[in-house]
């Protein structure tokens, strides 16, 4: 399939969650000879299912009747378009539509082409888990995916914590207490729909070093991948790593950084310990199994001043795949997968970062299966300045289409 990234297209601020598609095939294959061929889609779609949320996905190509081609749809919370080079793109910024999309060519009688469409929403999730340990005045972030933005939050004991959301982004803060106290905060989306509540424990002991964390804290993978890494940040160094199932996975360390080395199907756990004895309360954990996606590379870095578009491979799980990205993210870079082998997902920047900014895009597959990837967005500084002044004069932002 051609390549159908353009830099004009813009992510707009949409719905948190994601969109995937199923597709069977259908009538309306057409007879390619003649003076105008018949209209009709290569590869033929019968239906198709779009999850709310993410960017902007190919469908098919249009080919025959008499160009140029549009395209109509009655489905709820559902956008198409048939892009310069005749393929049908997609995406649901809604979801609870069914319906048709049907494309036309500008012959006379008009020809059309009718694909049965529905939008649907990928369930809710927060980073954070079940469990959150603040000690006082410390604050955390996790980020929302999934369900039908704008998001709120509830928060049980405002007496313990604060709890604020912006965009997909949720910051619950202990309050300087001298007593442990706990709080349920719970994150709902626009329909009512919630993650599993989340208990906030502030522990009022006094804590010499930052709380020891993990990113990511947990790894799915095949044995297609033979090593995977983590980055220890937070208590006191140097560290020390060790994996609860050796035969599935080993783990070793050298400075911040794990590597974490897949030898067979299972699952393991990798404790983490500082040098003052401090562990993670729930160790990441590592699962190698068969049904997963792969995406390479699993992290990737650029400069903000980058033209160039980020490809990463998508294999294993079940076709088609799809891109979701936090709503706080969309301003940054833009997403897209292309549902024709080989499968890749293409990243393109669209604006400068004030400091270095990581972002995690979520890669479903049919079946919900999901892989997360990274790419960091490096803050760089023009010779001869000291601050981003001049971010102005770069290539900060892509044009608008």
């Amino acid at each position: 399939m051609k390549n159908i990234f353009k830099t004009s297209v813009a992510i707009s601020a949409v719905s948190l969650a994601a969109l995937l598609l199923m597709s069977c095939g259908g009538a309306n294959n057409g007879d390619p000879v003649g003076p105008i061929a018949k209209l009709r889609l290569k590869a033929p779609i019968g239906s198709l299912i779009a999850y709310a949320g993410g960017g902007w996905s190919d469908l098919t190509e249009v080919r025959g009747g008499t160009m140029p081609y549009g395209v109509f749809n009655n489905v709820q919370g559902l956008e198409t378009y048939v892009d310069d080079d005749g393929v049908l793109m997609f995406r649901a910024r809604g979801a609870g539509g069914d319906g048709e999309v049907t494309v036309y060519d500008s012959s006379l009688p008009v020809q059309q082409v009718v694909i049965k469409a529905a939008t649907k929403v990928i369930p809710m999730a927060c980073s954070s888990g079940v469990t959150i340990s603040l000690v006082p005045n410390e604050s955390r972030k996790f980020t929302i995916m999934g369900g039908i933005a704008p998001y709120t939050i509830n928060n049980a004991n405002a007496g313990a914590v604060t709890a604020s959301i912006s965009g997909s982004t949720a910051t619950v803060t202990a309050k300087d207490l001298t007593a442990t106290a706990t709080s349920a905060v719970t994150v709902l989306d626009a329909t009512g729909v919630s993650c599993p509540a989340i208990t906030v424990t502030v522990t009022a002991s006094v804590q010499t070093s930052p709380p020891l964390t993990v990113d990511p804290t947990e790894i799915t993978s095949s044995l297609r991948t033979t090593s995977r890494t983590m980055i220890v940040s937070g208590g006191t160094p140097p560290y020390t790593v060790v994996s609860t199932n050796q035969d599935v996975a080993t783990a070793s360390i050298a400075g911040s950084t794990i590597t974490v080395n897949l030898r067979a199907i299972g699952s393991a756990n990798i404790i983490v310990t500082d040098s003052k004895g401090q562990t993670i309360n729930s160790a990441p954990k590592v699962t190698v199994n068969t049904d997963v996606i792969e995406v390479e590379p699993d992290s990737y870095e650029i400069n903000e001043d980058s033209t160039s578009s980020i490809k990463y491979l998508i294999t294993g799980g079940k076709p088609n795949y799809t891109a979701m990205i936090s709503l706080d993210d969309q301003e940054y870079i833009e997403v897209r997968t292309t549902n024709a082998a080989p499968y890749t997902l293409t990243v393109m920047k669209l604006r400068c970062v004030s400091e270095n900014r990581t972002i995690p895009i979520d890669i479903y597959d049919v079946n919900l299966l999901k892989q997360t990837v990274r790419l960091t967005i490096k803050n760089t500084i023009l010779p001869g300045q000291t601050t981003d002044a001049g971010d102005a004069g770069r290539n900060c932002r892509t044009p608008t289409p």
